[in-house]
């Protein structure tokens, strides 16, 4: 729709790969200290100033960066997406818009286990495993509380993105 007037980063794109020898069972994914969101802001900078980025691949199935970057080239918006992005201040400091999606937990998980299954290689199975070890664990909801939910406050609208335009943008 908005075609050649937005940019998108993904927030997916900048996990970093757990540390050697961790057990990735155990590896907390959802934590905020799992992405280089630094990146990302010097990202959403170059952009907003006008300058492309070489925003990373990340390999779900692997757990690691891949070599290879995809080319983003800037435009009047820019669209900021991922669970955690509310929860920095600094992309929070960045954002024109900010918008929270509220999903209940079974349409966050029947969508997790359509994304995992069809875009990272896990079975079903493995997929509500780790839901049921990680989300209901009184560790992970916590997690959950504390960086996904609290992070509405930040937000106006009721869905999940960052919206940023530079001053020139048409669309605000």
């Amino acid at each position: 729709m908005l075609g050649e007037r937005a940019s998108v980063l993904h927030h997916d794109r900048y996990y970093r790969a757990p540390p050697a020898g961790v057990d990735l069972d155990s590896f907390n994914f959802d934590h905020p200290d799992s992405l280089e969101t630094a990146l990302m802001v010097d990202h959403v900078d170059a952009l907003l100033a006008g300058r492309p980025v070489d925003a990373p691949r990340y390999d779900f199935a692997h757990h690691r960066r891949e070599l290879a970057t995809d080319r983003i080239d800037p435009r009047p918006i820019v669209f900021v997406e991922g669970i955690l992005v509310l929860s920095d201040a600094a992309l929070r400091a960045r954002a024109d818009v900010s918008i929270f999606v509220d999903a209940p937990s079974d349409i966050r998980l029947a969508r997790r286990i359509v994304r995992d299954a069809t875009q990272r290689g896990r079975s079903p199975l493995i997929v509500v495993e780790r839901y049921l070890r990680e989300w209901l664990s009184a560790n992970a909801a916590s997690g959950y509380v504390d960086f996904d939910e609290a992070s509405e406050q930040f937000s106006l609208n009721p869905e999940q993105q960052f919206i940023f335009a530079s001053p020139e943008s048409p669309f605000l």
